[in-house]
C-alpha cells in the first residue's frame, strides 16, 4: 500500500520535470483525468490519498478555474524538492 502510494507521488512529481520551464509549476487537469482513467479502483484511492498528502505537506496546491479544480500547482517547497 505505501509503496503504491509512493510510486504515484513519484509519478506526479516526475511529471513536473518534463514541463518546459515556463509551464512547469502547473499540472493540467486533463493530464490528471487521463491518468485516473488508466487506474483501477484501488490505484485511484492511492492516487487521491497521495494528492491529499502532497497538498498537506505543502508540496502541491490545487488550482481553481471558474469554481472547478483545473490542475495542481507545484509550490516553492515542491520546486526545491524536485529541482535541487
Amino acid at each position: 500500500m505505501d509503496s503504491a502510494k509512493k510510486d504515484i507521488k513519484r509519478c506526479i512529481l516526475n511529471k513536473f520535470k518534463t514541463f518546459v520551464d515556463t509551464d512547469r509549476e502547473i499540472l493540467p487537469a486533463r493530464w490528471i483525468a487521463d491518468l485516473i482513467k488508466r487506474l483501477n479502483v484501488y490505484e485511484r484511492e492511492f492516487f487521491y490519498r497521495a494528492i491529499e498528502e502532497l497538498i498537506q505537506a505543502g508540496i502541491l496546491e490545487q488550482v481553481n478555474g471558474k469554481g472547478l479544480p483545473s490542475g495542481l500547482k507545484l509550490t516553492r517547497k515542491g520546486e526545491c524538492l524536485i529541482y535541487p
